[in-house]
């Protein structure tokens, strides 16, 4: 979807390496010190996507080695062909959730109101 054909791989490398420099994450109460947040935009129509990055976060790093963020503040903006005209559903995200959690994979959510116009900045 990049339309960088090495997108994937190099964005594999450079998790592994992110993860390999921070360590396992480390708390102080509910503040994040340190340790390495995999942030994942869900795209509407591309849950299978979303499903094979979990899984390859599942097989490549241990229950607590890395967190996860779930992202599902796709807004569309202009004419854009289907599935891109539209957010992501809360069937789409609720099918990513549920596979993040099947896959012991720990980390953060967003509210489906992260998915709106007034967080775009007026570049």
């Amino acid at each position: 979807l990049s339309g960088a054909p090495d997108y994937f791989p190099r964005a594999k490398d450079a998790i592994r390496e992110m993860a390999r420099q921070t360590g396992a994450p480390q708390w102080q109460g509910e503040k994040l010190l340190r340790g390495t947040v995999i942030r994942h935009l869900i795209l509407p129509g591309h849950v299978e996507n979303s499903l094979r990055v979990l899984d390859w976060i599942g097989e490549n790093f241990a229950p607590g080695q890395v967190l996860v963020s779930l992202m599902r503040q796709y807004t569309p903006m202009g004419k854009l062909p289907a599935p891109f005209d539209r957010r992501v559903t809360e069937e789409e995200y609720q099918a990513v959730l549920s596979w993040m959690f099947l896959n012991g994979l720990e980390g953060f959510t967003q509210e489906p109101e992260s998915a709106d116009q007034g967080f775009i900045p007026d570049f």
